[in-house]
């Protein structure tokens, strides 16, 4: 008996993308990082600590991002992590 095979629907025929990593999203993950380096801050103390770590266990995405920004912080020497801090800390405006 000869089969009829049938073409495979749009999602099963494209592959599936991973979603878009937002500057939000590395924001999170630098909080979360900075949170973690905190020796006497507790998630349990914190909400906003706590619901990133939430999101950490739940999002797979958000946890190898997370780990990524974790692994290029303790590579930063201090003088580099300050070169980092003030190039993207908003500064007040300026009378000129």
């Amino acid at each position: 008996m000869i089969s009829e095979s049938v073409p495979p629907t749009a999602a099963e025929a494209t592959p599936t993308t991973p979603p878009a990593i937002t500057p939000a999203d590395v924001a999170d993950a630098a909080r979360l990082v900075s949170f973690g380096v905190q020796p006497k801050l507790l998630p349990s103390r914190d909400t906003e600590y706590a619901e990133l770590i939430r999101r950490y266990r739940d999002d797979p995405a958000f946890a190898r991002l997370a780990d990524a920004v974790a692994a290029l912080a303790i590579t930063l020497t201090p003088e580099e992590l300050t070169t980092l801090e003030s190039a993207y800390t908003p500064r007040p405006p300026t009378g000129f």
